[in-house]
């Protein structure tokens, strides 16, 4: 290869790096919404391409989880998730996955794993996440909105059933 050619390619990946770097730099903690805030509502496609969002579920305990099927920890948390779902549906609680993959890499994982709660699309990268507090693009992470739309806790890293449903429990209906 000609030293012209390698300056050229070198030029461009470090531009590349520097432009997504400098994105991830842009993003500031005071620009993400905190526990305290209102829920910022959204509107993506569900895994058969109907918009959804999170203001359908206004009254409901919203537990939002950003996850990916190549992420191990994600994977392991799913069945957990889908109990917790079948559980305290009657309870007012929400379970809403979200993926930046397509339907067709999310569905097997869905039924292999019984994740039977509503899963959304999200095709604008990590964005949405940081938006709501990953600013360093965690997976899993978790954001726990209570009924009347507030985010009361967000959580980085694989959860724990015993201390999601400690925070659970006092914002659920009565059994």
């Amino acid at each position: 290869m000609r030293s012209g050619t390698i300056i050229v390619v070198l030029a461009a990946v470090a531009g590349m790096a520097g432009f997504l770097l400098g994105g991830w730099l842009s993003m500031k903690p005071s620009d993400t919404l905190r526990e305290g805030m209102r829920y910022e509502d959204m509107q993506l496609p569900d895994l058969e391409g109907r918009s959804r969002s999170l203001s359908e579920f206004d009254g409901k305990v919203r537990l939002v989880n950003f996850w990916a099927t190549w992420c191990p920890p994600c994977v392991r948390e799913l069945p957990m998730l889908g109990q917790l779902q079948y559980r305290l549906r009657e309870r007012g609680l929400v379970i809403i996955g979200i993926s930046d993959e397509s339907a067709e890499q999310v569905r097997p994982f869905v039924k292999r794993y019984a994740a039977e709660f509503l899963h959304l699309l999200d095709h604008s990268g990590t964005n949405l996440s940081q938006r709501y507090g990953n600013l360093r693009s965690v997976l899993p992470y978790t954001v726990l909105i209570d009924a009347e739309g507030e985010i009361v806790w967000r959580h980085s890293g694989m959860l724990v059933e015993q201390d999601l449903l400690q925070r659970l429990e006092p914002l659920l209906q009565s059994p």
